[in-house]
This record gives C-alpha cells, structure tokens and sequence, in this order.
C-alpha cells in the first residue's frame, strides 16, 4: 500500500511584519465635536486616502479548481509609504470583504462582479481604525468555507459553472487573483459510516439519522481527482449512472486528497469511534493508497 499526501487548502492564520512609527506621530484617534458633519467628511476622506495608499495582494492556493471545491485566500496588506497611516482596520465588519468575479466571454471583456459585500456607498469614520508603520506587513489566510468574521456566511464560494473568474478583496486599492474552475463529471462515490448518528426535527418530531463521510471520484478531462467533502450529505441520482443535476452544491466544500491521469477504480474507507478516518482506494494501474484523516478530515501527523 501507497501512502499518498493529502492536499490541504492552507494553514489560516495571521502574519505581522512590524515597520516603523514616524517620529513624533502617535497611533491616537482624533475627536470631532457631535454633530460636525464637515470634520467627519474629512476625516472619511482622510482615511480612504490612506488606505488607497497601501499595497493589498491576493493570493490563491491553486490556480485551477473543481466546481465547488475548498479554496485558501492569503491577502497581504503593507505600508510601503515613508511614514505612519492611519487606516479603516483590515478585517473588521464593514471595512473590507473578499468576492468572485465571473469572466464574461470574449476573455477580454471586462469581469462582471457578483454582489459586493462592502463598501459600495463608501466607509464611516466610525468604523474600527489602526495604524500601519512604514514598513509594517499585515497578512492573513483563511478558507473560503469559514465564516467571514463570524457571521453566518461564508468567505466566498468557488463556483459550480466552469470558467476563468478572480477572486478580488475590496479594501484599498484594487487586489485581485485570478483563477480557473475546470468542467468535472462526477465519477464513483462511497460514503464511510460514522458511529455518532446525527438528528434532525420534522412535525415536532425528532428522528436520528445515519451520518457518513462521502467520497467522491471527480474526472476533469485527462485527470480523475478522489476528493472529500466537510459536509455529511449524500449525492441523490435516480440511477447508478445518472446524477441528479447540482451534485457540487451537495458535496461543497471538498478538498482533493488524490489526483492522477490513472481511472479510479475502487474507493472506501471507515471510521473509528472518534471519527479518525482511513480511506483507501486503487487505480486502474493496480496500486492501492491510503490516507488517515482527523475528525476535522485533514491528514493527521
């Protein structure tokens, strides 16, 4: 048996470079009298200014995606600029937020944005600020399945349609990453029996119901991908070789654990009581893999 590294999105966190405070500049918010409108006006103006001033990178983890697939979004912020500013605060509700952009065909006719999630009719003043040195790097990592900064919605999605999109950050100036979601069939799939069972309410009844693990064989022309979803969902088809429209929409977020020119043949795995995971699967050349996952489905140590 073959042991084959799993793919992970990226390690989410956060990166600060430290720089340099101006000599005599102080990190303190300045105060304006209630109700003095102009003073505000300015203020705004001030920091939008600012903030336009920095340098903003998008980075992706991959280049090309499944539709529907885990993707890892890395932004660096940094303050190239000989003195101290004083921005909107990265990362706070309502300075900043990630989105796709759907590339229109010709290639170049100009994206078209879906929905933004901020700053359409501009920032207030009373939004959270901070200083950034000259010099000073902020950078932070997160998956597009994580709650944008704990709200109940999710970075940003990788879309089921194939196509070229970017995925862009609005914050200051514009920063953006450019990506491709490859057209997928949905192969073989297995779904491994989890021993804790789940529950569910109808009619002020509670019922319990079998959770699994599913995985999933995606071709994508020459390559055929093995990936595993975070979710407990099942693919509906209504034949062992006819799927139900929306199938990504069942299984994301997924994240590829295997990918090889060689066919799929035979996937499985199963779980122990602490929801450790051992999957195992063979292609068409006759070798066999394993992996072994953690109840959060990344690889273990």
């Amino acid at each position: 048996m073959t042991r084959h590294p799993f793919i992970l999105t990226c390690a989410v966190g956060t990166l600060i470079t430290s720089g340099h405070l101006v000599h005599g500049q102080q990190p303190a918010q300045p105060v304006y009298p209630n109700g003095n409108d102009t003073l505000h006006q300015q203020r705004e103006m001030l920091l939008e200014k600012n903030t336009s001033s920095l340098d903003v990178t998008v980075s992706l983890d991959r280049a090309d995606y499944l539709p529907g697939e885990a993707a890892c979004a890395t932004i660096s912020i940094a303050n190239m600029t000989a003195s101290a500013l004083e921005v909107f605060e990265p990362f706070k509700p309502g300075t900043g937020a990630p989105y796709v952009q759907a590339q229109l065909t010709p290639p170049d006719t100009p994206y078209k944005a879906e929905e933004r999630r901020c700053c359409t009719f501009g920032r207030r003043d009373t939004l959270p600020t901070r200083w950034f040195a000259a010099g000073e790097v902020f950078q932070q990592s997160f998956n597009s399945y994580d709650d944008w900064l704990g709200g109940n919605i999710e970075s940003f999605r990788i879309p089921q349609e194939p196509g070229h999109y970017k995925l862009s950050f609005i914050y200051g100036p514009p920063a953006s990453a450019n990506f491709v979601v490859l057209p997928a069939t949905l192969g073989r799939d297995a779904y491994v029996p989890l021993q804790k069972s789940g529950q569910y309410s109808s009619g002020g009844k509670t019922f319990q119901v079998q959770r699994v693990v599913p995985l999933v064989v995606l071709d994508s022309g020459a390559m055929h991908h093995l990936v595993i979803s975070l979710t407990n969902n099942r693919i509906a088809r209504d034949n062992p070789t006819n799927l139900l429209s929306g199938w990504s929409r069942v299984i994301e977020p997924f994240i590829r654990i295997f990918s090889s020119n060689q066919p799929i043949t035979a996937v499985g795995g199963t779980a122990d009581p602490q929801e450790n995971l051992t999957v195992a699967w063979t292609t068409a050349d006759g070798k066999s893999y394993t992996a072994n996952l953690g109840p959060d489905r990344k690889l273990k140590p």
